[in-house]
């Protein structure tokens, strides 16, 4: 009898392992607030180290805005009056070797130890290097302070993969309230935190839903966190290099190429980048990880 009680003992714990954890309704009911207090701490301490980097953040986020923005400008029909007729403008990589140019600065831009505020023009020429590379060189002293930068110094600009076309100044993203910076940094650093969570996320939804699974399913526990959080990644970097570029190019297009000038809302810009990514990366995500677990 003992030995048959034994066996009778063994066989009940197999069978309850293979049955998965017993909980009442109440007592999901608190698994489920802890793992959802659990996760809401680290979306939120996630949230305030965002911060210190939110502004580089928005300006990652900002990018496929700002051009869209210089892309549509350069669809306008403006016609350059010249002496003997109409003209038109071509891109510096159309130059050749010998050419010479009165080169604008677009931005402040570093000249070995030497800042050189934008605006500033200098003659310029094409030519090559001693290595034989192409390049625009200074074709005449430049003055910048107390400092003179002589001639034939290369200038930072590739000719060989051209440039990219400089957005119009009066086209901007427009802050509206006072309150407005401060809610736009909270809302970046808040998708960014939810973003950087993605692993903890992923491991308290497995925790909640773990006891009700068969052992042997349980051990996919590795493969589903990782495979989720490397697809994450990869729907995340699909639709910010490959959906919202043409996506805020199409939409922004047509408008801004009929009018003089557009004011874009900057709050609206991380909600125009996440809303058109996040489909993407929750499609791929578990699309991928149920197609392989």
């Amino acid at each position: 009898m003992a030995g048959l009680r034994l066996i009778k003992s063994k066989e009940e714990k197999e069978s309850a392992a293979d049955l998965g954890g017993q909980m009442s309704f109440l007592e999901h009911l608190d698994e489920l607030r802890t793992r959802l207090i659990r996760s809401m701490a680290f979306v939120l301490i996630a949230a305030f180290l965002c911060w210190f980097a939110s502004g580089y953040i928005y300006r990652f986020l900002e990018a496929p805005v700002n051009r869209a923005l210089a892309d549509a400008q350069q669809q306008r029909k403006v016609s350059i009056a010249g002496l003997n007729g109409q003209l038109s403008t071509v891109p510096l990589n159309s130059l050749h070797q010998n050419d010479k140019i009165r080169y604008a600065f677009p931005e402040l831009t570093k000249l070995g130890s030497v800042s050189i505020p934008p605006g500033t023009s200098v003659m310029a020429r094409v030519d090559k290097d001693a290595q034989g590379n192409i390049g625009l060189f200074t074709d005449e002293p430049l003055s910048a302070g107390n400092d003179i930068i002589p001639k034939d110094v290369k200038l930072p600009i590739d000719l060989t993969t051209g440039y990219e076309k400089l957005r119009d100044p009066n086209d901007k993203l427009i802050v509206t309230t006072a309150l407005e910076p401060f809610a736009l940094y909270v809302k970046v650093s808040l998708y960014a935190a939810i973003g950087l969570s993605v692993p903890f996320l992923l491991w308290q939804i497995w925790a909640f839903v773990s006891p009700g699974l068969y052992p042997h399913e349980r051990k996919y526990v590795t493969p589903f966190i990782a495979l989720s959080t490397i697809f994450f990644v990869l729907g995340a970097a699909t639709a910010y290099y490959l959906i919202v570029p043409p996506a805020a190019k199409y939409l922004l297009g047509p408008g801004v190429s009929s009018l003089e000038s557009v004011t874009f809302p900057a709050a609206s810009t991380p909600t125009f980048t996440t809303t058109r990514t996040v489909p993407w990366i929750v499609a791929r995500a578990f699309g991928e990880t149920c197609g392989r677990t």
